[in-house]
């Protein structure tokens, strides 16, 4: 029989302890690196699906406030505006003006609380002639002084002389006629009520009127004769509320004009 060539034939048994050089276990240093065969981790923001990019906040609420902001910002400084514009000072520096000096039967005390305590030459005058000696007296506020609101006092006084057939006492009762018919044309002026009223305990014979308007602006008036002399007295003006002007009291302003009419009448 012959015998096959190397190579051919089951392969030699081998000793267990005699392995070739190199196997066995795994020696360390050896093996697949590190994380080789697990699975990978993607790159930040690498997937399934897509990230897109990051959303913007909405500015809205913001510019909501803003607004809001504003318009509140432009409501208070227009309360403040109008309020400082109605409450402002009205009155003028003082002038210092000599009145004449029939105009000297007011008190610097009534001027005080009447707030008008201002001389106004510009509207005040005298003039005599052989009918009747006139004389024109006028009052305002003084800054700084006379409060807000507005307060004015006008007086004018007639000195009759008589003639022409009548005596100065009748030609005041005339006179008297005339200032109340002015007095009562003040209401087509003014387009307000008008409310007149005799007067006891002035002169020989007085009326008392209130004038009032559409607006908060406010007269009272005071008519009077006394023996030869005729006299009205005007006191004028309005208060001031929050933001507009108001009525004042009407009863405040009869007692005032009448006070400074009793005290002219006192020095004739």
């Amino acid at each position: 029989m012959s015998t096959p060539p190397p190579g051919w034939g089951p392969p030699p048994q081998q000793h267990p302890q005699q392995q070739q050089p190199g196997y066995g276990p795994p020696q360390p240093g050896y093996g697949p690196p590190p994380g080789y065969g697990q699975p990978q981790q993607p790159p930040p923001g690498y997937g399934y699906p897509p990230q897109g990019p990051p959303k913007k906040s909405s500015k809205a609420p913001m510019v909501i406030v803003l607004v809001v902001g504003l318009l509140a910002l432009g409501g208070v400084s227009a309360g403040v505006y109008f309020y400082l514009n109605a409450h402002r000072d009205r009155g003028t520096a003082a002038t210092g003006d000599k009145l004449p000096g029939k105009c000297g039967g007011v008190s610097g005390q009534t001027l005080a609380r009447l707030r008008t305590t201002n001389p106004n030459s510009r509207l005040s005058n005298e003039s005599n002639s052989d009918a009747y000696d006139f004389t024109a007296c006028s009052w305002q506020q003084t800054k700084g002084v006379d409060g807000e609101g507005t307060r004015s006092l006008s007086a004018r006084i007639q000195e009759l002389k008589g003639g022409h057939g009548k005596s100065a006492e009748e030609q005041t009762t005339d006179q008297f006629g005339v200032f109340e018919s002015e007095v009562k044309a003040g209401e087509q002026i003014s387009r307000g009520p008008l409310t007149i009223e005799s007067l006891n305990g002035l002169g020989d014979q007085a009326l008392i009127a209130v004038q009032l308007s559409d607006s908060a602006f406010t007269k009272a008036t005071v008519v009077v004769r006394k023996g030869k002399h005729a006299l009205v007295v005007d006191y004028s003006g309005w208060d001031i509320g929050v933001f507009s002007p108001k009525q004042p009291d009407v009863a405040e302003f009869k007692a005032a004009v009448r006070s400074a009419a009793e005290e002219l009448l006192g020095k004739l």
